[in-house]
C-alpha cells in the first residue's frame, strides 16, 4: 500500500480501498472455483441417491433376468447389489478426491473473507466518522494502518488455513 505524508482522510480512504481490493481478490479466487466443485458435488450426490434407490427397489419390483445400462444380471438382487456398490464407490471417490469437501471449504473461506471485509468496512466507517479534519487523520493513521493490515493479513490467514 502506498501511504503519503502528510496523511489525509483521502489518502487513508485510498489505502483502505486498496486493502479491500486485496481481500476481494482472495474472495474472487474462491468464487471462480466454486461453481465446478458445486456441480461435481451435486453430481456425486445425485448418482449416490439414484444408485441407492435402485439398489433398494430393484429386488422388490421384478423377477428374472434384468438389464441396466447395458449390463445383464441374472436376477434383481444382483442388480440391486451392483447399484448399491456403485453408490458406495461414488461416495468413496468423493471422499478420496474431496470433491464435496473442497466445495464446502471454498464456501467457508468465502464466507470468512466476506465477513472480515464487512467488519473492516464497519470499523473504517466508524473510524472515518471520528476524523473531523486531515489533522485528525494524521493522528489516527496508526490505528487506520493497523486496520488495513489486519484486513489483508486475516484474508491471507484464511487462505493458508
Amino acid at each position: 500500500m502506498n501511504f503519503s505524508n502528510p496523511v489525509t482522510i483521502a489518502s487513508l480512504d485510498a489505502a483502505f480501498r486498496e486493502a479491500v481490493a486485496r481481500a476481494e481478490k482472495d474472495f474472487q479466487w474462491y468464487a471462480g472455483r466454486t461453481k465446478r466443485h458445486r456441480m461435481l458435488s451435486i453430481l456425486v450426490r445425485g448418482l449416490t441417491i439414484v444408485a441407492g434407490i435402485l439398489g433398494v427397489i430393484l429386488p422388490l419390483t421384478t423377477k428374472g433376468p434384468i438389464s441396466i445400462f447395458g449390463l445383464r444380471f441374472d436376477g434383481p438382487a444382483e442388480a440391486g447389489y451392483a447399484c448399491l456398490l456403485v453408490a458406495v464407490l461414488v461416495l468413496g471417490l468423493d471422499h478420496v478426491f474431496m470433491i464435496s469437501g473442497t466445495w464446502i471449504r471454498y464456501i467457508n473461506a468465502m464466507t470468512k473473507i466476506r465477513t472480515i471485509i464487512l467488519k473492516a468496512e464497519f470499523e473504517w466507517a466508524r473510524m472515518k466518522s471520528s476524523m473531523a479534519s486531515d489533522g485528525a487523520a494524521h493522528e489516527q493513521r496508526d490505528k487506520a494502518y493497523e486496520l488495513f493490515q489486519r484486513l489483508v493479513l486475516d484474508s491471507r490467514k484464511i487462505i493458508e488455513e
